[in-house]
């Protein structure tokens, strides 16, 4: 299974740290990245040398960078088009510790999972609804800053990715 990897840290970390969702991963995840980074991640890549593409974008949209609802679908629909026949796995956000951090909120962050997940989902693509996933692991999940994941969260994530990415 030949899996591009973009996106943001949720998945750059796990490349960085030599976890991967499944042998062949190609990882260009940046820490720090939204929607409208994407392009630039991809740039010079042919869609169609992979089996399936994996995006983790939304949380530093949502936060930080205040990306703009409707830049961010917008390169969600661009990675979509560029992508073409080349199945998309979304991963949403995986939300916070609100009590921890500033600048974000797990409401913010799930209207953008939601926006995200909704053009995906009508392209065909699968969604990995991460905030579900972790929530048995409570505040664990997170690092102390409070959005970054632990490794007990990539215990329970990556081979959830590994199955969402196992597209017929």
């Amino acid at each position: 299974m030949r899996v591009l990897i973009t996106g943001d840290s949720h998945l750059a970390r796990p490349a960085r740290d030599g976890w991967s969702i499944t042998p062949g991963s190609t990882s260009v995840a940046v820490g720090g990245a939204v929607a409208t980074d994407l392009p630039g991640q991809v740039a010079g890549l042919d869609p169609a040398a992979y089996d399936v593409v994996v995006v983790s974008v939304g949380t530093n949209d949502a936060g930080w960078r205040a990306v703009p609802l409707a830049e961010f679908t917008g390169g969600i629909a661009w990675l979509l088009a560029w992508a073409g026949a080349t199945p998309v796995v979304l991963m949403t956000s995986p939300g916070c510790l609100d009590a921890r951090v500033a600048g974000w909120s797990n409401a913010r962050l799930a209207e953008y999972a939601a926006a995200a997940a909704s053009l995906v989902e009508a392209a065909g693509g699968r969604v990995l609804d991460t905030p579900a996933l972790l929530a048995p692991l409570g505040p664990a999940a997170f690092v102390e800053d409070g959005f970054h994941l632990t490794p007990a969260a990539y215990d329970v994530l990556l081979p959830a990715l590994a199955r969402a990415t196992d597209i017929p």
